[in-house]
């Protein structure tokens, strides 16, 4: 299987995925080669992709899934792969969002905020990995 991770950041690119393995909103899931078409909303999460040489981890941003004759494409606001994620931009990220939070917060920021202390608490326990 090709899969296509696309952020507005990156471009992540696997030739031969044996296995891909992520959080979507309706739970765990994993797809084989031959796996039906299927187009999913992701959650935070980690993704673990199998190739036939190694096994890759990637926090996950959540986004969407479209699978279609073993093309695989991810399409998140950001991916990063464990081996690329440093500690202190992490610390400094949820110290930003955390002194963001106010009672005076709107509801939709505070969403917002709330999601991207999770996906940088995601990171930080990936790190120690």
């Amino acid at each position: 299987m090709k899969l296509t991770i696309l952020s507005p950041t990156n471009k992540i690119i696997y030739d031969e995925v044996t296995k891909l393995s992520l959080d979507s909103e309706a739970g765990q899931i994993e797809i084989l080669p031959g796996h039906e078409k299927l187009v999913a909303a992701l959650n935070i999460g980690v993704a673990k992709i199998k190739t036939s040489d190694r096994v890759e981890v990637l926090a996950v941003n959540g986004g969407v899934l479209k699978v279609e004759n073993d093309v695989l494409e991810i399409i998140t606001s950001e991916a990063m792969l464990t081996k690329d994620i440093i500690k202190k931009d992490i610390e400094k990220a949820i110290l930003l969002a955390q002194q963001k939070l106010s009672a005076t917060t709107i509801p939709t920021e505070l969403i917002r905020i709330e999601k991207e202390i999770k996906y940088q608490k995601l990171k930080e326990k990936m790190s120690k990995i």
